[in-house]
């Protein structure tokens, strides 16, 4: 019996321990100011670039410009009616500025592209432009929750796994 209280007691402890240290780190990132987010986002490319202190002075301020650009090119949201009430002229001139939109953002990014290609080498340039992924991205195909498949054995959904990929 006593085995037992001290066994549940040590339990809570670590249970406890690890939802607390949750929630200091979510109320942290909460708290931050854009240019607090913009200072961790560069911090956090610098070292995922792995650049020295000369190549971020010079990255920095070029980075944060890109990144204000990038935002003035997504249209800003309005009070949109629901896509059930919208007419067909409606649909198309929603549909024509996201095509905008997308366009003046490849605009920038090819503009930009040219300035970095200036500060950094092809390999941080190639991670700097990947493509971002966001939540569901980061996730791992339901089928290597199990673990990884065996070598030709296909997934539900491939994903970038070497084991997703076909052999050539």
């Amino acid at each position: 019996m006593k085995k037992l209280n001290v066994f549940v007691t040590m339990l809570l402890l670590v249970v406890g321990g690890t939802v607390f240290a949750q929630e200091k780190q979510v109320k942290k990132c909460a708290k931050c100011t854009p240019e607090q987010r913009m200072e961790m986002k560069i911090k956090h490319l610098q070292q995922a670039l792995s650049l020295d202190d000369k190549t971020t002075a010079k990255f920095a301020p070029l980075y944060k410009e890109y990144m204000q650009e990038l935002g003035s090119c997504c249209a800003k949201p309005e009070a949109k009616q629901k896509k059930a009430d919208r007419t067909d002229e409606q649909i198309i001139q929603d549909m024509k500025d996201r095509f905008a939109a997308q366009q003046k953002m490849l605009d920038t990014k090819t503009k930009y592209f040219d300035k970095f290609q200036k500060i950094l080498n092809a390999r941080q340039l190639e991670k700097l432009f990947a493509p971002r992924q966001g939540k569901m991205a980061k996730q791992e195909c339901r089928s290597h929750q199990a673990g990884p498949k065996k070598p030709g054995q296909k997934c539900e959904r491939p994903c970038r796994k070497e084991c997703c990929q076909l052999p050539k």
